[in-house]
């Protein structure tokens, strides 16, 4: 019998049959990959970015994969990596949220959209949900309701 560790999964190998095994190893890496939601932040201001990274901390299943500055970035860092969540803020420059988030919908349909933002203009808000997004958080209850905002849009 061998034991093995393999892409962050100990695997236990019992006889010879290495097809057994592989099959194995594969199944058990294909579920802890699939257990990972990975997370794209955009936020024009570093702080934010970092606060976001360090409240998601909370749950080791919520992986940050990248960070965009602006909502070009963000479009293209969404359209090449697919993440499962993005985090974005409204007032991004070259291209604010909102307009991010719809030109996201179109490239990486799967991507569930929260909104981070400061803003909290019933008018911005509304507009920021009737893209398609999953939820709202304002920055002064992030601490408070960004978990809980995520509990109710990811899966698990």
């Amino acid at each position: 019998m061998r034991n093995y560790f393999a892409q962050g999964v100990f695997l236990h190998h019992v006889g010879d049959n290495n097809g057994l095994f592989r099959a194995l190893g594969k199944e058990l890496v294909e579920h802890r990959l699939s257990s990972i939601i990975r997370i794209l932040i955009a936020d024009d201001f570093k702080g934010w970015r970092h606060r976001a990274q360090l409240l998601l901390q909370a749950r080791p299943e919520l992986q940050v994969i990248a960070e965009a500055s602006d909502g070009f970035e963000a479009i293209r860092k969404a359209e090449v990596l697919e993440p499962d969540l993005i985090l974005l803020d409204i007032s991004l420059p070259r291209l604010n949220g909102i307009e991010a988030a719809w030109r996201i919908r179109q490239i990486s349909p799967s991507s569930k959209i929260v909104f981070l933002s400061q803003n909290s203009d019933p008018e911005i808000v509304r507009a920021a949900l009737s893209t398609g997004a999953e939820g709202y958080v304002h920055k002064s209850d992030a601490e408070r309701e960004l978990l809980l905002v995520l509990n109710a849009v990811l899966p698990g």
